[in-house]
């Protein structure tokens, strides 16, 4: 038994160490895991801070920048500028249309009656008698 009380010193000494060891790595850990936990809990409350910022239904950002009534004046503007001024675009498109075919009617017959116009004021010319003429 002597001969073996060596090495069961060396045993129990190696498992001391490993268990020192052991309990500075799990000391090590635990002060890690506080320091997450710390950040952990400084960033939910800066989200939840956060949270309240917008979403509070008294002085929230959701509930103070309603901008319903700027989205109602744009889409006003839309319709004003976009929807009724181009109706009112292709009625004018179409009323100069009309214009320009009535000018070139008007165009054709006045240059009609004028030709009817210079045809009997030659004839008047060469049938009147020659004494008027003078």
């Amino acid at each position: 038994m002597i001969s073996f009380r060596d090495s069961r010193i060396n045993l129990f000494q190696a498992i001391k160490d490993s268990l020192t060891n052991l309990y500075s790595n799990n000391t090590n850990f635990n002060s890690r895991l506080n320091i997450f936990k710390e950040s952990v809990t400084r960033f939910y409350s800066s989200v939840s801070t956060l949270n309240n910022l917008i979403t509070n239904s008294l002085n929230g950002l959701v509930k103070t920048s309603n901008c319903k009534s700027i989205g109602d004046k744009m889409r006003f503007t839309y319709n004003v500028l976009c929807v009724n001024f181009m109706s009112q675009i292709v009625k004018v498109g179409l009323c100069t249309c009309l214009l320009l075919v009535l000018m070139f009617l008007a165009i054709i017959a006045g240059s009609r009656f004028g030709m009817i116009y210079a045809e009997i004021e030659k004839q008047k010319r060469i049938n009147m008698p020659e004494e008027v003429n003078s």
